[in-house]
């Protein structure tokens, strides 16, 4: 497959820090506890004189081969094609919207694994001939599991995003947790859930549950219990696209694969033997890339 260049963009809450060149720039949206953020309907990313925006939130449709879940983004260019892609392989389905916007749609019920997981997903873009700007640039875009619209009990606290995390040699992705009253259980309506100190507990969620409720009306509600006294947290979930770059180089120049970091092997190097959550010593990605 031929990697000259690609793009992508998204939508929704950011407190965002950007890094800018000439052949590259990059994005990443930052949220709060239950999701309380500065509100943004698209991040926005430019390189090679070109200005790519994407949706932050994927939208979920039934289209031709059923349940799937959709990007969308808009370029200040007009496009004549493109692809999506991971690892050198085609992933997802892309496909233009007009003369300037686009779309990458993923059908649920094959493998939507490596979007879940934060695999860099890359968006190639062409465009129609112009003087002095690159006839085609890549995007990069990392997708996280989010939860939004909370309803519910004051004293429960959700983080927004989900992170992908180890347990028992599988991936979950964990929602933390607190009750600020204390707590001595805490149940959900998808995933496991437990208490890991007095007042915190997490959920830990498989891609079967985000595959079911993800992008629909069906809430994950949590309850804790403390004594005889209960409290209740809703919340939608979705999914969202945590960062968005955009270069005119070689992509994977840009952003290579994750690898295992210095701090990360030492971490799981200090575990205790048969420790099966794997969570403490970062994302899945890069564990996994320490375990391999």
């Amino acid at each position: 497959m031929q990697r000259a260049a690609m793009f992508l963009v998204s939508a929704l809450a950011v407190a965002a820090c950007a890094v800018e060149s000439d052949d590259v720039d990059e994005v990443t949206a930052t949220d709060g506890e239950d999701g309380k953020t500065d509100a943004a309907s698209e991040l926005r990313v430019r390189a090679g004189e070109t200005t790519v925006w994407m949706t932050r939130s994927l939208v979920r449709r039934t289209g031709e081969q059923g349940e799937e879940f959709v990007l969308r983004g808009r370029a200040s260019r007009d496009l004549t094609d493109g692809n999506n892609y991971i690892f050198d392989d085609v992933y997802g389905e892309f496909g233009l919207r007009g003369p300037r916007s686009f779309e990458v749609r993923w059908v649920i019920r094959s493998n939507t694994r490596p979007l879940l997981d934060g695999v860099s997903e890359f968006t190639g873009l062409g465009f129609a001939p112009s003087s002095n700007r690159p006839p085609h640039l890549t995007a990069r875009t990392i997708v996280r599991p989010r939860l939004d619209t909370f309803a519910g009990a004051s004293s429960v606290y959700l983080t927004a995003e989900l992170t992908p995390v180890v347990y028992d040699g599988g991936v979950v992705y964990r929602v933390s947790g607190r009750a600020t009253g204390g707590l001595d259980a805490v149940t959900a309506s998808r995933g496991v859930a437990r208490v890991t100190d007095a007042t915190h507990f997490v959920i830990d969620l498989t891609s079967a549950d985000i595959d079911a409720i993800g992008g629909t009306a069906t809430e994950l509600t949590v309850t804790t219990t403390r004594g005889t006294a209960t409290a209740t947290k809703r919340a939608r979930l979705g999914l969202a696209v945590k960062t968005l770059g955009l270069t005119s180089g070689d992509a994977y120049e840009m952003w290579p694969p994750p690898s295992c970091t210095p701090e990360a092997a030492a971490c799981l190097a200090a575990l205790p033997v048969g420790t099966l959550d794997l969570g403490s010593c970062g994302e899945a990605i890069v564990v996994r890339a320490c375990r391999r």
